[in-house]
């Protein structure tokens, strides 16, 4: 035993005394990356955040107020100093003053910092062709996109409407033909074959209405996409100061303009002048009376056939009692169609007075001016904030 414990002493085996294998370098590129990505979960704003930034908005103009929205909203008059701003952002601008236009666009801050302004009218174009009035919505103008939008749908559903009549007195026209070809008495094919060609005349006039409110649909659509081009121009501006002074230009509001606006589309002339109201009232009367004087269009091409019909056969025939008959439905007939026609010419008076007067609204200025209040308010998941001007 001693002997055994002499020859062995006190050594360690050699397998316990083997030293520990350095890490390889492809380990400690791994490793290393786990770490970072460890850590940039735990502290983002050590390992990708960036600085905020001030920006301070001046005015060649007194008075200018000057909003930014996204996440949170600034807004106040110029001059003044927007802080926690930071690089890689963008914000909805909208810039206003008392008998100035109201522009909007985008306010952005480049990765470098470097601010600027651009305007946001094709992608509100872009909006606008895929839903009326979302770009306009999206843009800032929500008082004209709601009112395109609304407008759009009206005209729409009485397409639709017009468009499912025609399509069921077509069915009827087409079921008219089929018991025509099937028809064996000769007596039964002459009377198919009248009121086949009563459902014909019939079917004309339809679809010819259904065109006339087709065309009225494409005219709501088609300016709401001209819209963002004609109003939707940003604030003029320019920079100094290596762009922490940004310098901010509103052209005074235009007669000329609104009364434009108004003269193509209705209430966008008082929208252009800050008249929310009557912005709101004017295109909707002049939908109204439009709609409504398309329908007694129809209702004139209606009566129009029936006594047309009724002349017809008036006319065809043999005996007495018949051409009493008829003789007396035409002249009933025509009578409504006379009131009818003073009913449609009454609607397109009225379409016409609305129209005009709201041309002539646009040369009376609006004077007052309520700018957006001096401080914002935002509720999130976290709580509120709330940020108020001094």
């Amino acid at each position: 035993m001693r002997s055994s414990m002499r020859r062995h002493g006190n050594r360690i085996p050699a397998a316990s005394r083997r030293r520990p294998r350095a890490i390889s370098p492809a380990g400690r590129i791994f490793l290393a990356a786990f770490s970072a990505v460890v850590a940039s979960g735990f502290i983002p704003a050590v390992s990708f955040g960036q600085d905020s930034l001030c920006v301070h908005f001046a005015g060649e103009r007194g008075g200018l107020h000057i909003d930014l929205g996204g996440e949170y909203s600034m807004n106040g008059l110029i001059p003044l100093t927007m802080c926690d701003l930071r690089p890689g952002e963008s914000w909805n601008l909208t810039v206003n003053g008392k008998g100035l236009e109201t522009r909007r666009g985008y306010f952005q801050l480049d990765a470098a910092g470097v601010p600027g302004i651009r305007g946001n009218r094709m992608s509100t174009f872009l909006r606008n062709s895929m839903m009326p009035g979302w770009g306009s919505i999206k843009a800032g103008r929500r008082t004209s996109g709601l009112t395109d939008l609304g407008l759009a749908a009206l005209f729409g559903y009485y397409f639709m409407i017009e468009e499912f009549e025609y399509r069921d007195m077509k069915e009827e026209y087409d079921e008219l033909g089929e018991r025509l070809e099937n028809a064996v008495s000769l007596d039964e094919r002459e009377r198919l074959t009248d009121a086949m060609h009563s459902a014909s005349k019939a079917l004309n006039a339809q679809n010819t209405h259904r065109k006339r409110v087709l065309y009225a649909t494409a005219a709501v659509y088609g300016y709401q996409l001209l819209d963002p081009l004609l109003c939707g121009s940003p604030p003029g501006w320019d920079s100094d100061a290596g762009g922490s002074i940004i310098r901010l230009d509103l052209p005074e509001r235009s007669k000329a303009k609104a009364l434009f606006y108004s003269a193509v589309w209705p209430g966008r002339g008082q929208l252009y002048q800050g008249k929310i109201t009557r912005g709101i009232l004017f295109p909707l009367l002049s939908a109204a009376a439009g709609v409504y004087a398309l329908d007694r269009m129809n209702s004139v091409d209606e009566y129009s056939v029936l006594y047309e019909v009724e002349i017809e056969k008036w006319q065809s025939a043999v005996s007495p009692e018949d051409r009493t008959y008829h003789g007396d439905r035409a002249s009933s007939i025509w009578e409504d169609l006379e009131e009818t026609r003073q009913e449609r010419n009454t609607a397109f008076i009225v379409f016409a007075g609305i129209w005009g007067l709201n041309v002539l609204d646009t040369f009376f200025e609006h004077e007052e001016y309520v700018p957006s209040p001096g401080f914002t308010m935002d509720f999130t998941p976290a709580g509120m904030t709330f940020v108020m001007k001094f």
